[in-house]
């Protein structure tokens, strides 16, 4: 299906300034906001969304007959009227981000993850085994009740850096360690997308576009365009509108309150780090006057027995010592005590 998307630069309505109706038509929602996830991977009414991103990313050649939603978009199941005064969080809630996909011989779960979250791999291995077990028994007409299970993939879709590299996504699989050779039939693969690293295939790197930015190229495939015009502001319904508006102001409040974290924290390393400056100021003003002390005391004892040697050997000369004599006793050169004398 095609979309007709409507531009309105300079809208003449409004005299080229921005207007209510126009913003509906200029206003990005992005794909990874829940609603739009659901709305672009969990909808039985445009699954050549999903054939384009399993045809780019795992190289499945799927017919769309094929492509069935398990769990398909919730909002138009969702028991929630507009015109209702309701909670944000939960016109929120009525969505989830993990969606199901079953082919006829795989089933594939799809996630996204903006936030970093401790455990995450061990976390996308849980529902990857939970999503293979789920099958067992469920083929009635098989021999065993492991004949009902078949392979499943993971893909995470990630807002954060997960591996220390620059590859940009990458699949897991059982395989021998020694010999490298992938276990057959491969019942589990764990697929990763970093959104943050740079991806050199170009079908991929439309995606990661999309993704980050919510825009398509002109260049790009079909199912692309539609799945941006999907979540284009204008095509959705009021009550669709009212829960993106929802989750628009929770990620700007977040946003604020990271922000004014960040600043505090800013303001406290920097408060702590001129004390520690002080103290190392402090330490060395003090190891300087106590070296200074020490070297003074030193050089005050060392005048004082020069000066009383001095003394005495002006005491021995007046006496009539002789000078070799003096010197000997005195520690004092001969020239010194000509000096003296």
């Amino acid at each position: 299906m095609a979309f007709w998307l409507k531009a309105v630069d300079n809208c003449e309505r409004a005299g080229g300034r921005s207007c209510d109706d126009c913003w509906m038509t200029t206003h990005i929602v992005l794909p990874t906001y829940d609603l739009a996830f659901k709305k672009l991977f969990a909808n039985d009414e445009h699954p050549e969304i999903v054939q384009g991103f399993l045809k780019d990313f795992l190289d499945f050649d799927l017919d769309i007959a094929q492509i069935r939603i398990k769990n398909p978009d919730s909002i138009r199941h969702a028991n929630i009227e507009a015109n209702v005064e309701s909670d944000e969080a939960n016109l929120l809630r009525a969505t989830y981000r993990d969606i199901t996909i079953a082919i006829d011989t795989a089933d594939i779960t799809i996630e996204m993850q903006l936030v970093r979250q401790s455990k995450y791999l061990q976390r996308a291995l849980y529902y990857l085994a939970d999503l293979y077990t789920s099958n067992y028994g469920t083929d009635t007409a098989a021999n065993s009740l492991f004949d009902s299970l078949k392979p499943v993939w993971s893909i995470s879709i990630l807002g954060f850096n997960l591996f220390a590299d620059d590859v940009a996504f990458r699949v897991f699989s059982l395989r021998d360690e020694d010999a490298g050779v992938a276990l057959e039939p491969k019942l589990l693969r764990l697929g990763f997308l970093e959104l943050r690293k740079p991806i050199d295939s170009k079908a991929q790197a439309r995606w990661r576009k999309f993704f980050i930015s919510g825009k398509v190229d002109p260049d790009a495939p079909q199912y692309l365009k539609n799945a941006a015009a999907v979540i284009a502001y204008h095509n959705l319904t009021a009550k669709e509108r009212k829960m993106i508006d929802a989750e628009t102001k929770a990620r700007d409040i977040s946003r604020a309150i990271m922000a004014g974290l960040k600043e505090e924290a800013a303001e406290e390393a920097a408060k702590e780090a001129a004390k520690e400056a002080a103290k190392e100021v402090a330490a060395a003003h003090a190891k300087a006057l106590s070296e200074g002390k020490a070297a003074g005391i030193a050089e005050g004892r060392a005048e004082g027995i020069a000066q009383g040697r001095r003394e005495t050997a002006q005491a021995m000369l007046s006496r009539g010592f002789d000078l070799e004599v003096v010197a000997d006793l005195t520690g004092l050169s001969v020239k010194e005590l000509k000096d003296l004398e």
